[in-house]
């Protein structure tokens, strides 16, 4: 569609599929389906009901710039929770301890931990001292930590076979590698669009209203000032959307609370 506007098309309009499905029987009892007709029918629809549809207007730059990182960022998300699956399945044939060493694989430290130690054998052969050095380098300054994840290293796990092991850790040793790279290409891209977001707060405070549509809470929770809940036709609540917490909306929008397990892939999906 942007393509079209570009090439000076003045007037374009887009129609939902359901409106051309409905409209099928116009020039045909039986509804059949196909290209040409769907053409017919279209043509049909703008020569006699234009009136009812509103023409395309091309967004601006602004409006072009966040759509794009926001479709970008969700596309990250599927690879990150795919990733994420597909390495975690792996360390539970072989190496489930590095699973519980730190707090889990949406952390840094944890897959910077299985890169440098692919294998349960190359971790259990560290020291303390040497743990003590990997998390300094890795920026992991938790100090009242290190002691407890070292214990958890240590502490007695099943043993893989060798030629288990041998198949697996370097299919581990990749996917952190590239889930760390999504992780820190997913929070780059959200620091950018934050920024687009303040962007939006400058034009808002000079009293120009912004109607911005989104599916993403936390974009919401940034952009808005207050947050009305709409169920079942019915106002169900307004809230002050700085105040307001991610699992208030959400239960306030399906009429319960959530449960933890519901709370946690909600945490994990964003």
């Amino acid at each position: 569609i942007d393509y079209l506007s570009e090439q000076g098309y003045g007037q374009i309009y887009v129609l939902h599929p359901n409106v051309v499905k409905s409209t099928q029987g116009r020039f045909r009892q039986s509804r059949a389906k196909d290209d040409r007709m769907d053409a017919r029918v279209i043509a049909d629809l703008l020569r006699t009901d234009r009136h009812r549809f509103i023409s395309y207007q091309p967004d601006q730059g602004l409006t072009c710039e966040i759509r794009s990182r926001i479709n970008l960022i969700q596309f990250l998300t599927v690879q990150i929770v795919a990733t994420s699956n597909r390495l975690w399945s792996i360390l539970m044939r072989y190496y489930p301890t590095a699973l519980n060493i730190f707090s889990g694989l949406d952390q840094l430290i944890t897959l910077e931990f299985i890169q440098a130690y692919p294998t349960p054998q190359e971790a259990t052969r560290l020291t303390f001292e040497e743990f003590q050095k990997f998390a300094t380098a890795h920026r992991y300054y938790r100090k009242t930590e290190w002691l407890n994840c070292f214990q958890r290293l240590q502490a007695p796990q099943l043993t893989a076979q060798p030629e288990v092991v041998d198949a697996y850790s370097p299919q581990a040793k990749y996917l952190a590698e590239n889930l760390e790279s999504l992780l820190r290409t997913k929070t780059k891209l959200l620091k950018e669009t934050e920024t687009l977001f303040r962007t939006i707060a400058d034009i808002k405070s000079r009293g120009i209203g912004i109607i911005y549509i989104s599916h993403k809470l936390e974009e919401v929770k940034l952009i808005g000032d207050r947050i009305t809940v709409l169920r079942d036709g019915l106002n169900v609540a307004t809230v002050t959307a700085k105040d307001a917490d991610l699992q208030q909306i959400i239960s306030l929008m399906i009429g319960k609370e959530l449960s933890r397990s519901h709370a946690l892939r909600t945490t994990v999906a964003n």
